[in-house]
């Protein structure tokens, strides 16, 4: 998915920067309330939403392991 411009997804998410991972982890999880306060949203708005989780919750872990 498209974040600040810049490809981000499951296989090079590793490859950003650690400012840019807490970029993209910040507005992925603004992205994720707001559809989940979507009442109605489409299936493909469900099926986006699923792959923000996915994606905020592996950029989380790759944070957590920088820090260590």
């Amino acid at each position: 998915m498209e974040l600040y411009g810049q490809e981000v997804n499951r296989a090079n998410y590793k490859h950003y920067s650690t400012d840019d991972l807490n970029t993209f982890k910040v507005q992925l999880r603004s992205d994720i309330r707001d559809l989940q306060k979507k009442h109605n949203a489409s299936p493909e708005e469900r099926v986006n939403l699923h792959e923000k989780q996915e994606l905020v919750t592996y950029i989380i872990w790759e944070l957590h392991r920088r820090s260590l």
